[in-house]
């Protein structure tokens, strides 16, 4: 692999609930592959993960009681290499805050979604690095073929809900970030 070690970041809005789920998910099934942070459009800034989305990566081994919440900014979109944001909304707002951006910004399930279906074959024997543009460039290409409305590519926001809500949130980034992180990797992640 080359030196160039892939950094991803994770938005939301308050940066304490979905987008530190999608990092400790996808850090987790990345391993020291890439760098992978979060940060939220309106971040509740220095608050640890809400406690229900915190039990819920606990049973998954995943908890981080050093975690702290930041706010996103133009150089933490400019030091990344890919931007997968919880909702079409905070995709908006991170290429408003950075227009560069655009190209290397979706929702996380408009970049999941085309990766369940692409032929990983290609990407035999290529560095996570490497295939990452190939990845891009893939779901760059479905974008217009994708046609869902904004609401199937956004993840509910669990905040101030029930446990269960918080589940069905968890459960749909577990999903989409397994596809990512197998697409990156053309290997089975554990869940």
């Amino acid at each position: 692999m080359g030196s160039h070690s892939p950094a991803f970041l994770m938005v939301c809005t308050g940066n304490i609930c979905r987008s530190p789920a999608m990092e400790k998910l996808l850090a987790s099934g990345l391993k020291d592959q890439a760098q992978v942070s979060s940060a939220g459009t309106h971040a509740v800034v220095d608050s640890e993960i809400h406690p229900p989305m915190a039990k819920l990566l606990d049973q998954l081994g995943l908890g981080d009681p050093s975690f702290l919440a930041r706010q996103l900014t133009k150089s933490l979109i400019g030091a990344s290499d890919l931007i997968l944001t919880a909702t079409t909304k905070h995709r908006s707002q991170v290429v408003l805050l950075d227009p560069r951006a655009v190209n290397k910004t979706f929702t996380l399930l408009e970049y999941a979604i085309p990766l369940s279906t692409m032929d990983l074959t290609q990407l035999t024997g290529l560095s996570l690095a490497d295939r990452l543009p190939v990845l891009t460039d893939h779901v760059q290409a479905s974008r217009t073929g994708l046609q869902l409305p904004a609401e199937k590519l956004d993840i509910i926001d669990p905040y101030g809900f029930s446990l269960d809500v918080y589940e069905v949130a968890l459960a749909l980034i577990h999903q989409a970030v397994t596809t990512v992180t197998h697409a990156l990797t053309c290997q089975s992640t554990p869940g």
